[in-house]
């Protein structure tokens, strides 16, 4: 014997119900989605940052070296260090004292991002017989 269950109409109220539920799951996936693809970008900036502040920092150190220890003479000199690619300039300031006071100049580049960093200071002349 065959029984067959009469089938229920769904009423206005049930179809209301099923479309805001439905409504509600993509708001909620939206939400969701949003916030990992926030996240990964704020991931990917503080990564950037972190590696140009590293970057910074080791182009702090390098020019505070190269300022300290550097070779002391009239002509250029160039080099290699670290990843920084500097240059390294003493000239007399031609101003007229006591003591002969000159100029270094550094400049640097970073060989993976490009960057460019410059340093100055002034300090006492090497010796006459180094000049040119």
């Amino acid at each position: 014997m065959d029984e067959t269950r009469p089938v229920e109409a769904s009423t206005a109220d049930d179809l209301g119900a099923a479309g805001y539920l439905s409504v509600d799951a993509m708001v909620a996936l939206l939400i969701v989605s949003m916030s990992i693809i926030l996240g990964l970008q704020a991931i990917r900036s503080s990564h950037q940052v972190s590696t140009i502040a590293a970057e910074y920092k080791s182009a702090q150190i390098l020019m505070a070296y190269l300022i300290d220890t550097g070779p002391r003479s009239y002509s250029e000199t160039t080099g290699v260090i670290d990843g920084f690619a500097w240059s390294l300039v003493t000239q007399p300031t031609g101003l007229d004292r006591p003591i002969a006071v000159c100029r270094r100049a550094l400049s640097m580049r970073a060989e993976h991002s490009g960057r460019a960093y410059q340093a100055s200071t002034r300090e006492i002349c090497p010796a006459k017989d180094d000049a040119p």
